[in-house]
């Protein structure tokens, strides 16, 4: 006797491709206007020795941009980001 595969309902709650992009899109924007105002904020504060990089260098951009995203992990990290959340977030990154 042959048994048929038990599959689960769709849920109607479930994350959608439409959603995740909008939200994405959402989230990015906000990052990207927040990002230019803390650019601007770590120049203005004086952390930054102007001569210390070459003006056609992207080292510091690049340097800032990491810092940045490590600002966004701690900031928009899942709240108590368990070991679930990490592994997820590590299995993201693998594919991007």
């Amino acid at each position: 006797m042959v048994t048929k595969a038990r599959i689960p309902p769709v849920r109607k709650d479930r994350m959608t491709k439409t959603a995740y992009m909008a939200m994405t899109r959402e989230l990015a924007k906000r990052a990207e206007r927040d990002m230019i105002k803390a650019a601007d904020e770590l120049w203005e504060s004086g952390a930054i020795d102007p001569d210390s990089y070459q003006r056609d260098s992207y080292i510091l951009p690049k340097m800032f941009m990491c810092a940045y995203a490590d600002r966004l992990r701690r900031n928009w990290g899942p709240p108590n980001s368990g070991r679930q959340h990490k592994s997820e977030i590590k299995n993201f990154e693998s594919f991007i």
